[in-house]
């Protein structure tokens, strides 16, 4: 997966990894993380859709 203009030239494939009894967890790449300009701790906002999650900056 690399950076390229602001966009990814690829699909990211990643693991859920159970976190507890009843969370998981995906994780970022570190170099989206930079480039979104996130840091350890954030607090970000997540939907859901029907068949998809979003995850953006959360704003207060």
């Amino acid at each position: 997966m690399y950076i390229t203009s602001g966009k990814w030239n690829r699909t990211m494939i990643r693991k859920i990894i159970s976190l507890g009894k009843y969370s998981g967890v995906v994780s970022i790449p570190r170099e989206l993380m930079k480039k979104l300009g996130w840091r350890r701790g954030q607090n970000v906002e997540v939907s859901a859709n029907s068949d998809s999650l979003k995850v953006k900056d959360f704003k207060n």
